[in-house]
């Protein structure tokens, strides 16, 4: 195995199992790009959150740029956000929807342009779409010609159609 994959899957294994300091040589010592992905295009952000490691994001989101890209889509076309509410992590959520250049509104081309707020209406997860609606995702996007508010009806979530409703409102108040 040669050198450079021999510390990419070393890279990988420091994400999945929290090995900052390793990580964190590995990186300062030039032994791994910033920008390396698996064989799904996730990046080093996108496995932080799958492998549930929000120390790891946190590190990544704080440390001086360059930094891996956080709106990156693998190649399924989830980017580290829609990843976020499929987990299901407030504290990874949070993490996230704190970091500037966060894109609450990047879609998914290949689920009809699915943003975040579209998967936690689906998922019924009204704590992420509370997180995602205050870090000013936008409820009038529509996916497959449905608006939040009508795929959150169409789903049979009143919390969750209030929850938006009310941000529709309040949107529009504010124009």
């Amino acid at each position: 195995m040669n050198c450079k994959v021999h510390f990419l899957r070393r890279a990988f294994q420091c994400i999945k199992l929290g090995y900052i300091d390793v990580l964190h040589y590995l990186i300062k010592s030039h032994q791994i790009d910033l920008y390396i992905v698996d064989d799904n295009n996730r990046n080093m952000i996108f496995l932080s959150i799958i492998y549930n490691q929000p120390k790891i994001l946190e590190y990544f989101l704080n440390m001086e740029p360059p930094i891996p890209n956080v709106n990156q889509a693998a190649e399924n076309g989830n980017t580290p956000l829609h990843a976020a509410v499929n987990s299901r992590k407030t504290d990874i959520m949070s993490l996230l929807l704190c970091f500037a250049e966060i894109d609450v509104n990047a879609p998914n081309h290949q689920c009809n342009g699915a943003t975040a707020l579209h998967l936690a209406i689906i998922y019924g997860h009204l704590d992420i779409c509370y997180l995602l609606l205050k870090a000013a995702a936008d409820p009038e996007i529509p996916i497959e010609e449905l608006t939040p508010l009508q795929l959150a009806q169409q789903m049979g979530n009143r919390a969750i159609e209030s929850l938006i409703r009310f941000h529709v409102n309040k949107l529009r108040k504010g124009k």
